[in-house]
């Protein structure tokens, strides 16, 4: 009988001990099962904020590529006037209020930012598009030095050429005064207002090419980012 009474005791404990550790697991997989689930809800929260980030700078490269191609345009009809017959004011004063346009880069990486200053760049489960996303914010300042240096060749020209407009340049205004000392034509003529002209030009061409290929990528990703959030 003792014998019997050990043996149910040992059978007992067993099963007890079977509970404890079944307990212990579903308690584990259940927390497991809410982290990844609360990363998730972080993910998309993420990706959505993203996805408003990239159209907001969608939104403003797209107006600067806009400026861009106008400045260019601007460009090569003012290299294309010289030697020829004085253009009348009006169309003088709007292409050369084109080509002086000077547009900064003001992007929206706050989401990116956020997600790379705290490490959480890898709860973004996609590796391919997370490595497209910091390809993409990486060009960024490239980018930027590509503005800063068309803006600062366009002040280095209208500097140049100043001395040729008889009133002077404004910057505040929103066309150039088209009377020049001495003959009307001179301003287009002048070597200095010519060679400017051509350095903003190729800049800005540079320019759109690199904004083109911002923007459909930021398409891409965009889009990518939507599709990500929603699955």
């Amino acid at each position: 009988m003792l014998f019997r009474k050990e043996k149910l005791n040992w059978r007992y404990g067993l099963s007890e001990l079977l509970i404890v550790v079944a307990g212990v697991l579903i308690a584990l997989a259940a927390d497991g099962w809410l982290e990844r689930r609360n990363l998730r809800v972080a993910e998309r929260a993420s990706l959505s904020r993203l996805a408003d980030d990239m159209q907001v700078d969608i939104n403003d490269i797209s107006g600067n590529l806009a400026r861009t191609r106008l400045g260019s345009e601007a460009a090569i009809w003012l290299m294309e006037r010289r030697g020829e017959p004085f253009p009348t004011s009006d169309s003088l004063s709007r292409r050369l209020t084109d080509f002086t346009a000077c547009s900064i880069l003001d992007t929206n990486t706050s989401e990116y930012t956020a997600l790379k200053s705290s490490g959480q760049l890898s709860n973004l489960r996609d590796a391919a598009f997370r490595q497209r996303l910091v390809n993409l914010y990486e060009q960024y300042p490239y980018v930027s030095e590509l503005y800063d240096l068309d803006c600062r060749l366009l002040r280095e020209g209208v500097a140049a050429i100043e001395s040729l407009l008889e009133f002077g340049f404004d910057p505040s205004g929103e066309t150039w005064p088209v009377s020049v000392t001495g003959q009307p034509s001179d301003i287009l003529q002048h070597a200095t207002f010519q060679r400017t002209v051509g350095w903003v030009a190729n800049v800005r061409a540079w320019r759109a090419r690199k904004e083109e290929s911002l923007l459909t990528e930021l398409d891409a990703l965009r889009d990518r980012a939507i599709e990500l959030a929603g699955r």
